[in-house]
């Protein structure tokens, strides 16, 4: 199969690929830039099958370099600049790159070095010249993403998502949200995670252009939303509020759909920005599903009264396969709803599967009356903050290696930004330092050794971890201590 980059620069070569502030590139460019990175990388012995971790930092130079290891056929793993070195260091051993694309050579110095393992510099050095790679055809079965998750179904683990994954699900949304060459997304969440990275994948594979916005910022956001022809945006709920509060409406825009998703979306959320003239969209999906599974239809945003919809996110696209399992560990005020089970082509292989090939996404829900999907919350113990997923267990077993820890139990609260918030509650052990700030001194302690996201933003103290005779926290117990004045 001819590779998706190329097509694009000889089909429409003149067409707007990417736009970064006064920065713009036509198809026909990118694909030169792709194919001058992709030929130093090629003289490192990258090929189709290699993988490389790319740093991600959302900006025109790191979407050129990821779109050069796809221009060689291989396989990209994107990694943040704001990861500690220790999970950087971790995860990349685990994934085992042939090569690192990164923008601060200096930082990987300190890193462990591992055996095949390559560094670049993502400044294009002078000495490249205008060489440009041959361009690799690809298999339905070559891996075209590598993205780490600390999804619904436990620890975080590295997720492989193939090119025939990345197709089925491009061509199940364009189905639902009427894609084609004539769109413009907004880009505005990090490549790291499969919300971003998504939107590189429909753009290449559709031909749409997209608008990148580096970080997110509600005045820049509104500015281009505005003033630019973006039909198509993705974002999660803290980020639609923090625009919603800097700009309330009305909003006049090309939007066709905004699609809201990475966390549950509140009813008054979405019934705020629908009301404000806003073509919301509320999705379900997840990593192991190159993004979305199931989205509500634009179309039916008029007559969709999100206030008495709580948990609506529309039928399942197209390809997605949907059962819903009774669970005798449910609540009894569930009614109808059950664990939710998906199969069909955009699965990630390495997932793992029953023998009918239906994976258990660890969420719960119910069909209404018109085979839409009702989200009602996770069967696991999974926080959602800012759309992006932290494991209670995995922040854990961080904090238990802190000397200062005896006993540490990690769960999310409600927020009305961030959908949740991580919070812990600690038996202090016995080397806390004396007349420390508790709770300043572990969020130093943290923030060395986990991503910002899965650092408590509150801590509480008690002698003991209130449990179940089966030794099982109870969570309603500790949800009362953040009730209660505290560190």
């Amino acid at each position: 199969m001819e590779a998706w980059l190329a097509a694009q620069a000889r089909n429409q070569p003149d067409a707007v690929a990417l736009i970064e502030g006064s920065q713009c590139l036509s198809w026909q460019a990118l694909a030169r830039q792709a194919g001058r990175r992709a030929a130093m990388l090629a003289e490192l012995g990258i090929s189709r099958g290699s993988l490389v971790a790319v740093e991600a930092t959302s900006d025109l130079e790191s979407i050129c370099w990821i779109h050069a290891v796809w221009w060689l056929g291989a396989c990209v793993f994107p990694f943040h600049p704001d990861w500690p070195e220790t999970v950087l260091a971790h995860r990349l051993e685990d994934v085992g790159p042939d090569a690192v694309v990164t923008g601060n050579p200096e930082r990987l110095k300190s890193l462990p070095e591992w055996l095949g393992t390559q560094f670049v510099n993502m400044g294009l050095p002078d000495k490249a010249g205008e060489g440009i790679a041959a361009c690799r055809e690809v298999a339905d079965s070559d891996l075209l993403t590598v993205l780490w998750t600390s999804g619904s179904t436990g620890a975080g683990r590295p997720v492989s998502l193939s090119v025939a994954n990345h197709r089925a699900s491009v061509w199940a949304v364009a189905e639902r949200l009427q894609l084609n060459e004539q769109d413009r997304w907004l880009l505005c969440l990090p490549l790291d995670h499969i919300g971003g990275l998504a939107i590189l994948v429909r753009a290449l594979i559709t031909g749409a252009g997209v608008v990148v916005h580096a970080h997110f910022d509600p005045e820049r956001v509104r500015a281009d939303l505005i003033e630019q022809p973006i039909t198509l945006a993705s974002m999660v709920p803290t980020m639609l509020a923090r625009l919603l509060d800097h700009h309330a409406g009305p909003w006049s825009t090309r939007l066709r759909a905004l699609l809201v998703g990475g966390a549950p979306a509140t009813p008054k959320l979405l019934s705020r920005a629908s009301t404000a003239g806003l073509s919301v969209a509320p999705t379900w999906g997840m990593t192991e599903a190159c993004s979305q599974l199931a989205t509500l239809d634009p179309g039916e945003r008029g007559d969709t009264d999100f206030e008495h919809s709580p948990g609506l996110v529309g039928a399942p696209l197209s390809g997605v396969e949907l059962r819903v399992v009774p669970d005798a560990d449910l609540p009894e005020d569930d009614g109808q709803a059950g664990r939710l089970l998906v199969r069909g082509p955009m699965l990630s292989p390495s997932i793992t599967v029953d023998d009918e090939g239906w994976f258990d996404t660890g969420d719960v829900g119910r069909i209404d009356e018109r085979g839409r999907v009702i989200m009602l919350h996770r069967f696991r113990d999974l926080i959602i903050s800012g759309g992006i997923n932290v494991h209670a267990g995995e922040v854990e077993q961080v904090l238990r290696q802190c000397p200062w820890i005896a006993d540490v139990a990690v769960l999310g609260l409600s927020h009305p930004n961030w959908g949740e918030q991580v919070v812990a509650v600690v038996v202090p052990g016995d080397n806390v330092p004396d007349g420390s700030n508790r709770g300043a001194d572990l969020d130093r302690w943290c923030r060395s050794r986990l991503e910002p996201a899965q650092v408590p933003r509150q801590w509480r103290f008690v002698t003991r971890l209130p449990r179940t005779t089966l030794g099982k926290c109870r969570r309603d117990a500790l949800e009362v201590l953040f009730n209660q004045p505290g560190d």
